[in-house]
């Protein structure tokens, strides 16, 4: 087998979802208690939403389709709420239909009315706009957002936008043109307005050579705008964070420490999360530590959760007193340099092992300097072993997510 395809579909380079193989139904059937669920995630932390989704949602292991930048699965309705709460996705769309038998053959004209038949009489449209209902409220009977005979009376009519994705050079048209056609299309079937910016109801075509499928967006912003007010230079999306402590597997009671946290997105996203552990923060750099210590005045000291100024490579705590250690290493480029992590690797593992547990002790560790992480293993690999290291984007930089176990042996 050669390498998967991958394309652009709704903003983000992902493989090929093969809709005509997965076993997921809520997208084919009018049954409005199953709904089919996209929901977009950084690029390597996949495994950890895939986690997140059974746990949380209650579904099955084999329920829930990964590729890349996102997972794909079947909710009830009733857990549509559910959905946006979860940590380590960013947008999340409902799934309305998906064509697989795409004619690449077809001219300009027969392939936009391809697109557009298909648009107007296959789509699960009662589904779909229900459950956006349920979640921005804008009618009490959603009914109302379909029902062009009583736009008359109806106070407020929607505004929305048409995006469409594609991928691929053998179609005849283009994004543009479908946007277009179907956008002209959905206006004249519901009667909405048209909005490129503060719209209500997003419609998402993704095109890729021979499929094309449909969504409605049911997030207007990404959900990792959250946690943090006083953003630092290299301050994590709060997505990233939740996807780091899901790969930590925290138990309830443990103490978790992040001893370079900036302005502590991650013990902050910890406490918010995971409210059964209790998360240290601590930092060298005075406005990191105040930064920190703003963050989590917002709070109000309602989460558990607290921050230290200190050096990382002699931590100020007591021996073995940690359970887990998630941090975000210094990359080497907007702070440092690759040459200084040489020397700082070795030096922040061995304080780390210091303080965690040994045997029951783990760590998450984030960097983009992968190099100096390989490197620098024969100085800590007496009391940290390896167990994986995962890939995974961040801000266009491929970086790594080392997961690590400490072992019994005492520095």
């Amino acid at each position: 087998m050669g390498k998967p395809k991958s394309y652009k579909a709704f903003g983000s380079k992902v493989s090929i979802i093969p809709w005509d193989e997965i076993n997921i139904e809520g997208y084919k059937t009018d049954n409005c208690d199953i709904l089919t669920i996209e929901a977009s995630v950084v690029t390597g932390f996949e495994c950890a939403a895939k986690e997140e989704v059974k746990t949380k949602l209650e579904i099955t292991d084999a329920d829930v389709k990964e590729f890349t930048g996102r997972v794909l699965f079947d909710i009830k309705s009733d857990k549509l709420e559910q959905v946006l709460n979860l940590r380590t996705v960013d947008n999340v769309w409902i799934i309305i239909g998906a064509k697989t038998d795409f004619d690449l053959n077809q001219s300009e004209e027969e392939g936009l009315a391809t697109l557009v038949d298909y648009t107007l009489n296959n789509l699960q449209w009662t589904k779909g706009l229900s459950s956006w209902n349920k979640i921005f409220e804008f009618y009490e009977d959603s009914s109302d957002l379909h029902n062009v005979e009583k736009r008359p009376k109806l106070e407020k009519i929607p505004n929305f936008r048409c995006t469409c994705y594609r991928n691929g050079d053998l179609h005849k048209f283009s994004s543009m043109h479908v946007i277009r056609h179907i956008g002209g299309k959905v206006q004249d079937k519901f009667g909405w307005g048209v909005k490129m910016k503060g719209y209500d109801i997003e419609v998402v075509v993704n095109i890729d050579n021979n499929q094309a499928y449909f969504g409605l967006a049911l997030t207007k912003h990404s959900l990792h705008k959250r946690s943090i007010e006083h953003f630092g230079p290299t301050t994590l999306r709060a997505t990233i964070c939740a996807s780091m402590l899901q790969l930590a597997d925290i138990k309830p009671g443990e103490i978790v420490c992040d001893p370079m946290c900036g302005g502590g997105s991650i013990p902050i996203e910890g406490a918010l999360a995971f409210q059964n552990g209790f998360f240290i923060g601590g930092d060298n750099h005075n406005l990191a530590a105040e930064r920190t210590a703003n963050n989590l005045k917002v709070f109000d000291r309602k989460i558990q959760a607290d921050s230290l100024q200190w050096d990382v490579t002699n931590i100020p705590l007591k021996d073995n007193s940690v359970d887990v250690l998630i941090s975000d290493l210094p990359f080497g480029k907007r702070s440092g340099s690759k040459a200084d992590n040489r020397v700082l690797y070795p030096q922040i593992l061995l304080s780390m092992a210091r303080v965690v547990k040994p045997k029951t002790g783990r760590a998450v560790l984030l960097t983009q300097d992968k190099n100096s992480m390989f490197k620098s293993a024969p100085k800590f690999n007496k009391f940290w072993k390896i167990k994986s290291n995962n890939y995974c984007n961040i801000g266009g930089l491929a970086a790594l997510v080392f997961i690590m176990a400490r072992t019994e042996e005492m520095p």
